[in-house]
C-alpha cells in the first residue's frame, strides 16, 4: 500500500478504508513518502492504525509531520538509509497583505458583527488577540500530534517534543528512537543486504533502551511494540533515560550496584550532583533496590547525616494490583495533575507501554 504527497482529511479516510478492506492477520505494509498534511481526521487513522498489530511502514523517501504520525503508529518503522523523518510539530500561517492592498490602490473596510469575526483576515493585520487565538490552537494540536506519536512508539510526549520537530536521516532516525531499522531499497522482508540493524546484547548487557527492546525483539520474534512493553517491565531505569533523551550513567544492566547506597553514591560520582539529588535519581532508576533499602534489607544504611530520599518517584503502592480500567483512571488523574516525565515513568512502571498508550489516548479525549 503506497501513500504520497500532501495529506488531506480525504486521503486519511480513503486510507482507513483501503486498511479495512485487508482483513485478517497477514503482514500489511505501507510505503510512505509524504511531507505530511492536515490534522483533521489523522487522529482517527492513527488510533484505527495502532488497533492493528500487523502493520509495517516503509520509509524511502520522506515521512514528516502528520505522515510521521501515521508512520508511528505502525508496528514497525524500516528507513532507507538517506531517508528523512520527523519534523513532529505544528505550523499555522496567516499572510498580511496589506501593503499589496496599498500598492494597488485597494483597502478594504469589513462590515460584520461578532468581535473576532474577521480574526485572520488577510486584508487586515493580524490582531493580538487573532494571534494568541491562532497560538492556542497551534499548540493545542501540538500536545495532540505528541501525544500520538508518544503512544505509537511506546515514548513519553515530552521526549517528542523534546526533538524540537527535527529530522532525522536514516541511522540517526533509529539512534533517536523514530525509527525500527534501516534497510535498503528496493526491500525485501528478510533478504535486507545490510542484515538486520539489531542492536544486540552484549555480555555486559543492554547499555540503553533501544538496544534492550530490539534485542527482545531479535530472541522472542515479537514485534517491535511488544518488545518494547517488554523492556520498559524489564529494564526500567534504560527506558526513563530513553524517554527522557539522555543517555544512562553509573552502571549498566548487568553491572547492577548491590546496593542502593552503592547506586546513589556512583550516580552522585558520576553526575557531580549532591546526595539528595543522586538519592532521588537512584530510587528512579534501581526501585527494587531503593524499596530493600527502605525496608530496612539493604546491605549498607545510609549515613545519619545524609537526608534519606523519599518514595514520591515510585510507583503508588497498589496500583499495580488494580484492574487495567482502574489503573487508566488513576493514572490519568495523575497526570492531570503533574504531567511530567516522572509522571509518565510511574504509569510506564506500573502497566508498562500499552497503560502509557491507553492513558495517552483518554487525554487526547
Amino acid at each position: 500500500m503506497a501513500i504520497s504527497g500532501a495529506l488531506t482529511t480525504g486521503a486519511y479516510k480513503a486510507i482507513r478504508q483501503s486498511l479495512e478492506a485487508m482483513t485478517g492477520d497477514a503482514p500489511i505494509t505501507i510505503s510512505l513518502n509524504s511531507p505530511g498534511g492536515y490534522v483533521t481526521g489523522l487522529y482517527d487513522l492513527c488510533d484505527y492504525i495502532q488497533s492493528r498489530s500487523n502493520v509495517t511502514c516503509l520509509v524511502e523517501g520522506v515521512a514528516c509531520s502528520a505522515a510521521y504520525a501515521i508512520a508511528a503508529s505502525c508496528s514497525e518503522i524500516l528507513i532507507g538509509r538517506s531517508a528523512t523523518l520527523g519534523s513532529i510539530g505544528v505550523v499555522a500561517m496567516h499572510v498580511d497583505q496589506t501593503g499589496l492592498d496599498a500598492k494597488l490602490g485597494l483597502k478594504f473596510t469589513p462590515v460584520f458583527a461578532g468581535g473576532q469575526k474577521v480574526n485572520g483576515n488577510p486584508h487586515l493585520p493580524l490582531s493580538p488577540q487573532a494571534y494568541a487565538n491562532l497560538k492556542a490552537d497551534v499548540d493545542q494540536e501540538y500536545n495532540n500530534l505528541c501525544s500520538t506519536v508518544a503512544a505509537g512508539r511506546g515514548m513519553a510526549a515530552r521526549a517528542i517534543k523534546n526533538t524540537q520537530a527535527a529530522t532525522y536521516l536514516g541511522e540517526k532516525a533509529v539512534a533517536a528512537g523514530l525509527a525500527d531499522q534501516v534497510v535498503s531499497f528496493p526491500y525485501t522482508p528478510g533478504a535486507d543486504s545490510n542484515g538486520p540493524q539489531r542492536a544486540a546484547a552484549t555480555s555486559n548487557g543492554p547499555k540503553d533502551f533501544m538496544a534492550a527492546w530490539k534485542a527482545i525483539k531479535a530472541s522472542e520474534g515479537c514485534d517491535a511494540r511488544t518488545a518494547m512493553s517488554k523492556a520498559a517491565r524489564q529494564y526500567p531505569g534504560l527506558y526513563e533515560a530513553h524517554a527522557a533523551g539522555v543517555t544512562t550513567k553509573a552502571f549498566s544492566v548487568t553491572t547492577q550496584p548491590e546496593s542502593f547506597t552503592a547506586a546513589w553514591k556512583a550516580i552522585k560520582a558520576e553526575d557531580n550532583c549532591d546526595a539528595r539529588t543522586a538519592m532521588s535519581k537512584a530510587a528512579r532508576q534501581y526501585p527494587a533496590l531503593y524499596e530493600a533499602h527502605a525496608s530496612g534489607q539493604s546491605e549498607r544504611p545510609t549515613p545519619r547525616d545524609l537526608p534519606r530520599p523519599t518514595p514520591r518517584d515510585l510507583p503508588r503502592p497498589g496500583l499495580k494490583d488494580l484492574p487495567h480500567d482502574d489503573q487508566v483512571k488513576a493514572c490519568v488523574a495523575m497526570i492531570q495533575a503533574d504531567d511530567s516525565m516522572a509522571t509518565w515513568s510511574k504509569v510506564n512502571q506500573i502497566g508498562g507501554i500499552p497503560l502509557v498508550k491507553d492513558v495517552a489516548r483518554v487525554l487526547r479525549q
